[in-house]
């Protein structure tokens, strides 16, 4: 299981939210997180202002999230690989809307 704690959130334009912060574990483009108001898939990850496809566990980076608003992102919010459980999700798989919200819990 990986965890990223947000330190920093900003908007950058025509690339969107982007959350920096530090992270436990691997990381990469494509995956999902989840925290306890939502979940979102990481669009990408960069560090140093070079784009990554995957990130060691010693990197401090920034996290591309997309066109999901800023606001729904504070410092200090955990978010963690590990699927939030409920019977739905170990039935069906996560339900994920576009805008990140976890539908199922």
């Amino acid at each position: 299981m990986s965890t990223f704690t947000v330190v920093d959130v900003f908007d950058i334009t025509r690339r969107g939210t982007v959350l920096t912060g530090m992270r436990d574990g691997h990381l990469h483009t494509g995956q999902y997180l989840y925290g306890e108001r939502l979940g979102f898939q990481i669009k990408g990850v960069e560090m140093f202002r070079s784009l990554n496809r995957h990130l060691l566990p010693t990197d401090d980076v920034g996290i591309m999230v997309g066109d999901l608003p800023k606001e729904l992102f504070a410092e200090g919010d955990v978010f963690t690989t590990e699927k939030p459980f409920c019977n739905y999700c170990e039935i069906h798989g996560p339900d994920v809307a576009e805008d990140g919200e976890i539908l199922c819990t």
